[in-house]
């Protein structure tokens, strides 16, 4: 049994809960106490594993995608442990249309955070500038009254309090969307290879591309790429390299030395600028899209 040791009775390891179903259920807790603008419905999840020893195939189902990947991950390793040998695959199409609706999520988490902090940096200006007109009058040896700049300054002051805490809140809503697409990611790499037979060579190529690494990409500097923008070139360029159709390979043929090749060149070229936020996510939809075509077309080669 792959998950016997967690139905042991405690106390007794010789002894292990009978289970009544072919089934083994799991739930989540990830209640982030610091920020209690998530439902309690967002914050938990259950995942369940089914198993069919007729025909040796597992279910993975949850309430929440996101939390799939805890428990998908946990029944490759222990199955990966129990015989190293043994090949997984995936023959149902590919979540491409729930990725994308977190992809969106977590896009329009991010622009929600440029608008607030663009919004905070117009207000901040706006009260310096006050500031500094009331400094002027005070500096005057006569004077005049203050006028509506007292009253100026106290409603900026309030209005900045209140876009500094909006501009936290939609960090938070950005980093619980960073980790829901980062744990998504990697339920799509783990289905793509299954379903593509990809080497571990492979499907490391395929990870330093489209990049689970979302919460990491989120913390660099403000006026660096964010995850659309570095996954949208680098998915550009591995289409246009290793997977491009003029030099299509069989299965197991996923030349690195190619990919290598044309990243070297490409270093010869002009340095491009980096890229800029993207106004839409369709052209990163359109490459994720290719790829997976391009992959199921070595898959049909084969």
């Amino acid at each position: 049994m792959l998950f016997e040791d967690m139905l042991m009775v405690a106390g007794r390891e010789d002894e292990i809960l009978e289970m009544a179903s072919k089934a083994i259920s799991f739930r989540y807790w990830f209640h982030d106490t610091e920020n209690e603008g998530y439902s309690k419905k967002q914050a938990r999840a259950t995942a369940t594993i089914l198993v069919s020893k007729r025909s040796c195939r597992y279910r993975v189902q949850s309430t929440c995608l996101p939390a799939l990947w805890l428990a998908l991950d946990e029944l490759t390793n222990r199955v990966k442990l129990q015989d190293a040998e043994i090949k997984l695959s995936y023959t149902e199409k590919l979540p491409l249309t729930d990725f994308y609706a977190v992809l969106d999520e977590h896009y329009n988490s991010r622009q929600a955070v440029r608008v607030a902090e663009s919004s905070l940096n117009n207000c901040a200006y706006q009260y310096r500038i006050i500031q500094k007109r009331l400094l002027i009058r005070f500096k005057d040896s006569r004077p005049a009254m203050l006028g509506p700049l007292d009253l100026m300054l106290r409603q900026t002051h309030r209005k900045l309090l209140h876009l500094a805490s909006g501009v936290d809140t939609a960090q938070n809503t950005r980093s619980y969307s960073a980790h829901n697409l980062g744990c998504t990611t990697r339920i799509l790499l783990a289905l793509m290879k299954m379903r593509f037979n990809l080497s571990s060579i492979e499907y490391d190529i395929l990870c330093s591309h489209l990049n689970p690494s979302v919460v990491e990409l989120n913390l660099s500097a403000a006026d660096e790429p964010g995850w659309e923008e570095t996954t949208d070139v680098a998915l550009d360029s591995i289409l246009n390299s290793s997977l491009s159709t003029h030099i299509l390979l069989m299965p197991g043929q996923f030349d690195p030395d190619h990919l290598d090749r044309s990243t070297k060149n490409s270093k010869k070229r002009p340095t491009a600028l980096l890229p800029s936020f993207p106004t839409t996510t369709a052209k990163l939809k359109r490459h994720i899209a290719m790829l997976c075509d391009r992959l199921e077309q070595r898959q049909i080669l084969g």
